[in-house]
C-alpha cells in the first residue's frame, strides 16, 4: 500500500510538472493557433503552488524526487517573477505619478446615487496625487468631466476618447482612438509634453471573457447532481474563455504594432483582461517595455475585484527611458477592478 501511494504521488507530480511546462508555453503560443496552453496559463498560480507542495512533500520523504518540480520551476523563473515579487522599491524623489483604473462605468450599486459614486471614485484617485490618469470603462457619455466638483484636484488636461478618459498635468498635443472591429473594446493614445520629453500614453481596454453578471452569479450554482446540465454549463464557460483568449491575442498584436510605431517613449496603461502568464501580456510587453509591478511592486498584485478568482490583469508598462518606483494596488472596492499606480523617474543610465 505504501508503494502504491508513493507511485500515485509520483504520477501526480509528473502531471503537475507537465502542466507547468504547458503553462509556460502560453506566453509564446497565440491562442489563434492553439488555445489549450492559454487555459493552463490562466491556472498558473495553482499549478506552480502544486509543484511547490510536491517539493515540500519529497523534501521530507524522498529528497531526490524534488528534482522534477525544482527543475521545472527554475526553467520558468522568468515567468514566475512576472507573477510574484518579494521586495518593493520605493522613492521619495519627484517623478511622474501614474494611476490606471477600470472604473466599471462608475457602477456603485442600486443604493448609491450615480454622481455620488463618481465623486467617491474621483476622491480615491485624487489622494494618489497623479500626474497622469488612465480610466477605462469611464462612462464618457454620462459623466460631465468639466464639472468642477468632479474634476477639481485632478490633472487639468482631460481627453475623452470613446469609453476611456486620459488626464494629464502635462499639455496634450495629440490624441487618437483605435477601435477594435466587432467589439466595444479599444486603445487610445495621447501625446503629452513633459518638462524634458514627449511621451505617448496608451490607455487600453482589451477583450473580456464574455461573462455577463448572470454568468458569474451562476458559477456558484453549478452542481454535479445534474451531470448533464453541469457539463453543458461548463462547456459554455470554456467556450467563452476560448473566444476571449483568441480575440484578446489579436488585439494585443494590434496594440504591439501601435507601440512599435510610436515616435516617442511610451507608457502603456490599462485593463488587459489577462494574466502575466499569457500571450496577451507577453506580446504587449515585448522585449522593449518594463512592467512597473515587476520593477517595484510586491506580492502578486491582484487587481480584479469580483466573484471570479482574482488575478493581476491591470498594468502599467513603460519604456526603459524611465525607472519605476512605488507600485501599489489600491484596495478601495469601488469597481470590479482595483486601481494601480506607480512613480516613473527618468532613467539617467538610458543611452537612447
Amino acid at each position: 500500500m505504501k508503494h502504491f501511494f508513493k507511485g500515485l504521488l509520483i504520477l501526480l507530480n509528473i502531471v503537475a510538472a507537465i502542466s507547468l511546462i504547458v503553462a509556460e508555453f502560453a506566453v509564446t503560443i497565440s491562442p489563434k493557433d492553439y488555445w489549450i496552453p492559454a487555459f493552463f496559463g490562466l491556472a498558473y498560480p495553482y499549478i506552480i503552488l502544486s509543484n511547490v507542495v510536491f517539493i515540500m512533500i519529497w523534501a521530507f520523504t524522498s529528497p531526490k524526487l524534488t528534482i522534477l518540480s525544482v527543475i521545472t520551476i527554475v526553467i520558468g523563473y522568468g515567468n514566475a517573477k512576472n507573477y510574484f515579487q518579494l521586495l518593493p522599491k520605493s522613492t521619495t524623489e519627484n517623478g511622474i505619478n501614474i494611476v490606471s483604473y477600470n472604473v466599471q462605468e462608475y457602477f456603485g450599486g442600486a443604493s448609491t446615487p450615480y454622481k455620488t459614486h463618481v465623486l467617491t471614485v474621483m476622491s480615491h484617485i485624487k489622494v494618489q496625487e497623479p500626474d497622469i490618469v488612465c480610466l477605462q470603462e469611464a462612462g464618457t457619455s454620462r459623466v460631465d468631466y468639466d464639472d468642477e466638483e468632479i474634476s477639481g484636484g485632478l490633472p487639468k488636461y482631460i481627453e475623452k476618447l470613446g469609453t476611456q478618459v486620459t488626464m494629464s498635468n502635462f499639455p496634450i498635443i495629440d490624441s487618437k482612438v483605435h477601435k477594435f472591429e466587432g467589439t466595444s473594446n479599444q486603445v487610445s493614445h495621447v501625446d503629452v509634453v513633459t518638462s524634458d520629453d514627449t511621451l505617448r500614453v496608451f490607455n487600453c481596454h482589451l477583450q473580456s471573457y464574455y461573462f455577463s453578471r448572470a454568468d458569474i452569479s451562476s458559477l456558484d450554482s453549478i452542481s454535479f447532481d445534474n451531470k448533464q446540465k453541469s457539463f453543458e454549463e461548463s462547456r459554455i464557460y470554456m467556450e467563452k474563455l476560448k473566444r476571449g483568449f483568441i480575440r484578446r491575442s489579436q488585439q494585443a498584436e494590434t496594440l504591439r504594432t501601435l507601440i512599435d510605431s510610436s515616435p516617442y517613449p511610451v507608457v502603456v496603461c490599462g485593463d488587459f483582461n489577462d494574466t502575466p502568464i499569457s500571450y496577451t501580456y507577453n506580446t504587449v510587453k515585448g522585449n522593449n517595455l518594463l512592467d512597473a509591478f515587476v520593477e517595484s511592486g510586491a506580492g502578486v498584485g491582484n487587481s480584479y475585484n469580483g466573484k471570479l478568482p482574482s488575478f493581476r490583469i491591470d498594468y502599467i508598462l513603460y519604456s526603459p527611458k524611465f525607472k519605476a518606483y512605488n507600485f501599489q494596488t489600491g484596495r478601495a472596492k469601488l469597481s470590479d477592478h482595483f486601481s494601480v499606480r506607480c512613480t516613473l523617474i527618468k532613467n539617467t543610465e538610458d543611452k537612447d
